[in-house]
C-alpha cells in the first residue's frame, strides 16, 4: 500500500469506543475499583494513601517515608525483598505529591498469589533501617545541591513560595534539613498516614474473579481506621508579587508567571482547562505560535493547571536568554489581554477540541 503523504488524514468527530465500566467494592470504609478484564497477563495495583507533604510537621518527612517503603521489613531485608519481586518479574513504583502518596504494583498474574504478601509486608511492615535512611537522605540531599544550581530548579521553588508562603504548599527542602529528619520522625507518620490504612485501591488489567478475591484477601485483615486525618492547614490569603533572583554567569533566564485558581473540583474547571489549553497547553498554543515560532525567544514555553486537594495552581513556564527576557514577558501578557477580550475563533476552537479528544483516545 502506497502511503498519500501530501494528504493530511480526515478529522472526525464521531469514536467509536466504549469504556470498560468500574466494578467498585468497600471493605472496612476503603473503596475498591477493580478496572479491566480477564485477558491481560499484568496486573495493576495502586494503593493510594493521604499522606502527602500537605500532613507532614516537619520538612521531608512525607517523601522520605514514601521512599524508604520497602528498605527493610519486619520479615525481609531491602536485598531480600527485591530479590523476591525479581524472581517473580514484578516490580513497585512510589510516589508522593503534595497531598497523596501512592504505592504501584505491576505483577504477572501467573505469580500474582506470590507476590502479594510480599507487597503487603512492603506497605504494612516497613521498619525503616537506619542505615538504609542514612544512605537516602545523603543521596537526595545531594540532588538537591545539584538541582539548587539550575534556575529553572530555583524558579519553580521560589514561584511556590511566593503563592503559598509558609503553608505545606509553598514550602521546599533545604539541604540543612536533611540532617534534621531522624528515625524517630518517621514512625509517627507511618503509624497515621499509612498503617491506619489506605483511602483508595485500583486495581486495573486483569481482574478476573481470582485476582479480585486474592486482593480482597489480601487486605481484609487491615485495621478498621478509628481516628480521622488531621486537619489541613488552611491557605494563606494571596497577594500578586513579583521577584527576580539573579544567577551570576547565568544564561538562560528561567520564568513563572502564574496565581492561585480553582481546581479540578469546581463546576467550572473544565472552561478553565480549555482556555489554558489554548493559551499554551499544547504544542500549537498561542504561547507557542507567538514567543516560539514567531519571536524566536525560546525553544519552548507553555502553560499548565496543577489541581491539588485544596486549590488549584495555573502556571506559565518558560526558559530564555536574559537578553530576551523583558520582551517574553511583554507578549506573555499581550496574549493574556488578547484571550480575555477577543471571542476565541471557531477554527481554532475546532482544533483544540480535536486536540481534547485525540488526546483522551491516546491516554484510554
Amino acid at each position: 500500500m502506497t502511503l498519500a503523504r501530501q494528504i493530511a488524514p480526515a478529522i472526525s468527530n464521531r469514536f467509536d469506543f466504549s469504556l470498560i465500566e468500574p466494578v467498585k467494592s468497600i471493605h472496612k470504609d476503603v473503596p475498591f475499583y477493580f478496572i479491566g478484564d480477564n485477558s491481560p497477563e499484568l496486573v495493576r495495583i495502586d494503593v493510594i494513601f493521604k499522606a502527602g507533604s500537605l500532613h507532614q510537621t516537619k520538612h521531608l518527612i512525607a517523601s522520605t517515608v514514601n521512599e524508604m517503603l520497602g528498605e527493610g521489613t519486619e520479615s525481609y531485608s531491602s536485598a531480600e525483598i527485591n530479590a523476591k519481586l525479581d524472581a517473580y518479574g514484578a516490580y513497585v513504583i512510589k510516589g508522593v505529591t503534595s497531598d497523596y502518596a501512592t504505592v504501584t504494583l505491576f505483577s504477572l498474574v501467573r505469580y500474582f498469589n506470590d507476590v502479594m504478601p510480599i507487597f503487603k509486608e512492603y506497605i504494612t511492615a516497613s521498619v525503616f533501617p537506619e542505615e538504609e535512611l542514612a544512605i537516602n537522605l545523603n543521596n537526595r540531599k545531594e540532588a538537591l545541591l545539584h538541582n539548587l544550581k539550575k534556575v529553572d530548579f530555583v524558579c519553580r521553588k521560589e514561584f511556590s513560595k511566593l503563592l503559598y508562603g509558609d503553608h505545606p504548599y509553598g514550602q521546599s527542602a533545604s539541604p540543612e534539613d536533611f540532617a534534621l529528619v531522624k528515625r524517630e520522625d518517621l514512625l509517627p507518620f507511618y503509624t497515621s498516614f499509612y498503617q491506619r490504612g489506605p483511602d483508595l485501591i485500583t486495581v486495573s488489567g486483569n481482574t478476573s474473579q481470582a485476582v479480585i478475591r486474592t486482593v480482597e484477601s489480601a487486605w481484609s485483615d487491615w485495621p478498621t481506621r478509628q481516628e480521622p486525618l488531621p486537619s489541613t492547614p488552611a491557605l494563606p490569603s494571596y497577594t500578586p508579587t513579583q521577584k527576580e533572583l539573579v544567577f551570576r554567569n547565568a544564561i538562560q533566564s528561567a520564568i513563572r508567571i502564574g496565581c492561585p485558581v480553582i481546581n479540578q473540583h469546581h463546576e467550572d474547571y473544565a472552561i478553565l482547562s480549555l482556555g489554558n489549553i489554548i493559551l499554551g497547553g499544547y504544542f500549537g498554543s498561542r504561547l507557542m505560535k507567538n514567543i516560539r515560532e514567531e519571536k524566536g525567544y525560546t525553544y519552548g514555553i507553555g502553560s499548565s493547571i496543577i489541581s491539588t486537594l485544596l486549590t488549584g495552581t495555573f502556571v506559565i513556564s518558560t526558559e530564555t536568554g536574559t537578553e530576551y527576557l523583558p520582551m517574553l514577558r511583554d507578549e506573555v501578557y499581550k496574549e493574556f489581554n488578547q484571550l480575555q477580550k477577543e471571542p476565541i475563533g471557531e477554527e481554532e476552537l475546532r482544533l483544540v477540541k480535536n486536540y481534547i479528544a485525540g488526546h483522551f483516545l491516546k491516554s484510554m
